[in-house]
């Protein structure tokens, strides 16, 4: 029997699985095999005899060619018995070379495959990125797919790597029926709830993440390193927030000597609302969710749309 950790009066009953540790411990665990192949599945629209039925875990780290070369280290690797390979990234915030990383993912798994003496061809490879922020913008859709195309016509210039985008930022307010919807809406919420879901159509698509993710079935060693993983995540919120919150400071300073310069109290204002709208167009370029934004600029979405009609 798990010893556990007293729990606060309506505190969360599962683990965030966007934290490090909750993301392992929930979908790399050999006991929750399942629960990744039907979110594989989902994800992947297999229904019927295109199902993934069974996956094998592949080490997430893998060595460079030689000393001289890059190590790799994934969230989650595994592989189907055809030979299918499946890389599934859980990225907080969109970093400059998200792109090239993922890529270099990618052909890192076929450059296992390839055997000498064999001909190039490249295994399946889809690499499944959970993203907390936007990642392509300009588009409403959740999941977004990117294939390596020719630049005129549609045609791709590789069938493989298949590349899989769920952007969490992106999930609609109103509730939506598709089983994909339930799950990115667990997989962005469930780590909020004091209490299952009242909805039962959600409830029965996700029961089997519910199940893995509650905080009670870890022992008390678990449910430390669990909130130490917790707290990690709050600290790097708080410390980008604290970072944009400087960089408002020093616009608007900048924006004050500005209109200082130029002697009027019009040019010292719009110097500063100048400032504010470059910090704020800098965080939505970032894929800032709003509640961040407002909290560091006092800009509201209505306030931004009203000026960016």
């Amino acid at each position: 029997m798990n010893e556990n950790l007293p729990q606060p009066e309506n505190a969360p009953i599962y683990m965030d699985v966007l934290t490090d540790f909750g993301f392992k411990k929930t979908f790399m665990n050999p006991k929750n095999k399942s629960v990744l192949i039907k979110f594989i599945n989902r994800v992947l629209e297999r229904t019927g005899e295109s199902e993934i039925i069974d996956l094998v875990y592949l080490p997430t780290e893998h060595v460079g060619l030689d000393v001289d070369h890059k190590k790799v280290v994934q969230d989650l690797e595994c592989c189907t018995q055809d030979g299918r390979h499946f890389i599934v990234e859980m990225q907080r915030a969109v970093e400059s070379d998200f792109r090239e990383r993922i890529g270099f993912y990618a052909f890192r798994a076929s450059i296992d495959d390839l055997k000498a003496g064999e001909r190039y061809a490249l295994k399946p490879v889809y690499i499944i990125v959970i993203s907390e922020e936007e990642v392509h913008k300009g588009f409403n859709n959740i999941l977004q797919m990117a294939t390596i195309r020719f630049e005129e016509g549609n045609e791709r210039f590789l069938r493989y790597p298949i590349f899989l985008i769920l952007e969490l930022s992106k999930l609609p307010r109103t509730h939506e029926r598709s089983m994909l919807y339930q799950w990115l809406y667990a997989l962005a919420n469930l780590g909020q709830w004091s209490q299952p879901p009242q909805d039962t159509a959600l409830m029965d698509e996700v029961h089997p993440l519910l199940e893995a993710a509650k905080i009670a079935i870890l022992n008390t060693v678990e449910q430390k390193q669990y909130h130490q993983s917790l707290d990690e995540k709050r600290g790097m919120k708080y410390a980008f927030e604290y970072k944009m919150q400087q960089g408002l400071e020093q616009g608007l300073a900048k924006g004050r000597e500005e209109g200082r310069q130029e002697g009027r109290q019009e040019g010292l204002d719009e110097g500063i609302e100048k400032a504010k709208r470059e910090v704020v167009q800098g965080m939505l370029d970032l894929g800032l969710p709003w509640d961040t934004i407002t909290k560091v600029t006092g800009f509201s979405e209505a306030d931004w749309i009203a000026k960016h009609p």
